[in-house]
């Protein structure tokens, strides 16, 4: 999996559909915009489609969660499939850029 540093991310787009799955992981809207702001990777999703990127990052609590996103018709508004904890796979990337 390789890190990617040229996206820009401004906006996440919900709605009911990723809102459901964020919260069969526990997961809330407000956890995942906060990792637009606090410290995140941005790394290629091997398993999304085609541009899609997975945003590993901290919440104000804390809590590393990993949010695929698939991108929009504007390079900086994406869309989150779901949400969950990172892996240890994850954890590790994140690791390696801030501990």
């Amino acid at each position: 999996m390789r890190r990617v540093a040229w996206h820009v991310i401004a906006e996440l787009i919900t709605d009911e559909h990723n809102l459901a799955e964020m919260a069969r992981h526990g997961v809330t809207r407000w956890e995942v915009g906060q990792l637009i702001w606090n410290r995140n990777v941005l790394a290629e999703n091997p398993r999304g489609e085609t541009g899609g990127v997975l945003l590993i990052g901290e919440t104000n609590g804390g809590r590393l969660l990993t949010v695929p996103l698939a991108p929009t018709d504007d390079p900086t508004t994406w869309r989150p499939a779901t949400a969950y904890d990172a892996s240890r796979h994850h954890r590790a990337l994140f690791d390696r850029r801030y501990r």
